[in-house]
């Protein structure tokens, strides 16, 4: 991916076919492989490696693993790492009161002092100091940690989110559904010619029963506010399509990715656990007849 201006500008990092410089100076780079590779032999060191990063759950974890996964090492990541946390909510619960949680206002907030925050050493430096401060215990910080696996669900929840939700336009504009629970929808590999579908085959209740699937033995709740929204869109959505209303069908293999208490919350970026349901060869077959 190409370099922009604003991250030359905030980093003061250019690289080009020449090599790599930083505030000007020539510095000694590594091709992406490679890099990889010493990480990894870095990490090996370590027993229960777990890896913090500030805002991580946003940022630092889904481009890791994306790095890994484009360079074909991603297993090998997943065996090294025990675990991820996001040092923000942790310094939340541990830093009361403070106007910024960002990781350089933070600092200079408690220690008092700078650091150069878009130095990676100086970064990492000043994050360990923080990590220190915070004082918690080994059980304390492990209540902040989710498995590298989470990242990789969000990372495949947020493609499918991507891929699928203009499939859902035409059920927006008619508030149907709302733009959160479309996502939803969308990132669990529906669009809604799957649901029309099903719609087709099992009418509304088979429509409801997707819906609130059962993943990993766990129903999505049916009683509380989170269970009502799935409940009133299958409803809603079943009367759309009823009327004929429904746009074109998009094709492709249908794979419903459930997060495992139910929901994918896409306001912090949860990351659940994830199981997935597989409609077979011969059904989706059914759903082409059935929809022709």
């Amino acid at each position: 991916m190409p370099q922009t201006e604003n991250a030359r500008l905030v980093t003061g990092i250019v690289a080009n076919s020449s090599g790599v410089s930083v505030a000007g100076k020539s510095v000694k780079s590594d091709n992406i492989h490679s890099a990889a590779d010493k990480f990894i032999r870095y990490l090996t060191k370590f027993k229960n490696v777990c890896l913090i990063a500030h805002n991580g759950r946003r940022f630092d974890f889904p481009v890791l693993v994306s790095t890994f996964k484009n360079t074909q090492k991603d297993t090998q990541l997943s065996i090294v790492v025990t675990g991820c946390v996001d040092s923000l909510a942790m310094f939340k619960k541990c830093f009361k009161n403070q106007d910024s949680y960002k990781q350089e206002s933070l600092y200079r907030s408690l220690f008092n002092e700078t650091y150069g925050a878009h130095n990676a050493v100086d970064d990492v430096k000043a994050l360990g100091k923080l990590v220190q401060h915070a004082l918690l215990s080994q059980i304390d910080t492990l209540s902040f940690t989710f498995p590298l696996k989470a990242v990789i669900q969000q990372l495949i929840y947020n493609g499918e989110k991507a891929r699928n939700y203009n499939s859902f336009a035409t059920l927006v504009q008619n508030a149907v559904l709302s733009k959160c629970m479309a996502g939803k929808i969308a990132g669990s590999g529906l669009t809604l010619g799957h649901l029309k579908a099903i719609k087709n085959r099992d009418g509304e209740d088979g429509l409801r029963n997707t819906f609130l699937v059962k993943t990993e033995g766990q129903s999505r709740p049916g009683t509380n506010q989170r269970g009502l929204a799935w409940g009133e869109s299958s409803r809603h959505t079943a009367h759309y399509l009823g009327a004929g209303l429904a746009p074109d069908r998009h094709g492709g293999s249908v794979q419903v990715l459930n997060s495992n208490n139910g929901d994918v919350n896409t306001e912090d970026n949860d990351m659940g656990q994830h199981s997935t349901l597989q409609l077979s060869k011969d059904r989706q077959e059914e759903d082409n007849s059935e929809t022709k």
